[in-house]
């Protein structure tokens, strides 16, 4: 379901993404294949589920497990959105929540370890080509890109996977956002119980944008807790010390951040960090950044 009605002119930080050429079937192909090994990765997931060091070098466990590192990150991604999702039905045991997601990009596998717990999501981003890419998931389109590898991964199997695909797709609701704005840039601005964001904040930071109007990471956060109820949860996921990422063979750049900068611009909006880790080991040379830092934190009222 989109909730937009047709724009007739770009924004200009939509306007300057578009003009670095960012594919959305590329970014989901280069980060998130269809054909992930499930059986080899469920058993990783469940290691991944156990470790509770808060700094873990991913090259040493993808050597060892035989992996891509960026297949390890992705697990590490999914096993924090289920602690989200446990938080959030502490708190909401009638699955009554509404969950946002900002800049959602054009993948889903960020909602599957939370959907069942909660009433929707309202998946945003500011590019119609990535909510073009979701509503073609969520319509069922053929074309779309085949998430069922990530199903599997978090709990689904040949009987209840059709079942577990029509309800995501039910509570899936999609609008166009902008991190840079105080309301992010919503339609209808709401607050809602618990807002995630993976890759989405150093992204729209780094954006020329963000530079001409001085725009911060922490002023970015400070968007969010508006949009979220007192005592709502916040998921947040970076890549650290990078200038850019890839995108197939393209170069997108991004906000170099770090822990600090991000556990400062959380406490300074009023966020109680409840868990920080960072995935050290990642290749910089060919990724463009050094680590992974997924942050979950409780807005305090």
């Amino acid at each position: 379901m989109n909730l937009n009605m047709p724009q007739p002119e770009e924004t200009a930080r939509e306007k300057e993404i578009s003009e670095k050429n960012f594919s959305p079937r590329d970014y989901v192909e280069t980060y998130y294949p269809s054909d992930v090994d499930v059986e080899k990765l469920l058993p990783i997931l469940e290691k991944v589920s156990k470790i509770d060091s808060n700094i873990v070098d991913i090259s040493k466990i993808a050597e060892e497990e035989g992996i891509d590192p960026e297949d390890l990150e992705n697990l590490f991604i999914l096993d924090f959105q289920r602690k989200l999702g446990e938080k959030i039905i502490e708190d909401h045991p009638e699955k009554d929540a509404k969950v946002l997601d900002v800049g959602g990009g054009p993948t889903i596998y960020q909602h599957l370890e939370i959907f069942q717990n909660i009433e929707s999501i309202t998946h945003t981003d500011i590019l119609p080509e990535n909510l073009e890419e979701v509503d073609m998931w969520v319509n069922d389109n053929p074309e779309a890109h085949n998430w069922d590898s990530y199903f599997m991964l978090t709990g689904a199997n040949s009987e209840n996977i059709g079942e577990m695909k029509k309800e995501l797709r039910s509570k899936i609701k999609t609008t166009t956002c902008n991190a840079l704005e105080p309301n992010l840039g919503l339609e209808n601005p709401e607050r809602f119980d618990a807002i995630s964001e993976v890759f989405c904040l150093d992204a729209a930071v780094g954006t020329d944008e963000a530079k001409r109007r001085n725009i911060s990471l922490s002023d970015t956060v400070g968007n969010i807790g508006n949009s979220l109820e007192e005592g709502g949860y916040f998921s947040m996921v970076a890549i650290r010390n990078a200038d850019w990422y890839k995108v197939g063979d393209k170069k997108v750049p991004v906000h170099n951040t770090n822990e600090d900068e991000i556990e400062n611009a959380l406490k300074s909006n009023g966020f109680e960090i409840l868990e920080q880790r960072t995935l050290i080991g990642s290749d910089k040379e060919k990724d463009g950044y050094d680590g992974v830092i997924l942050c979950l934190a409780k807005k305090l009222g």
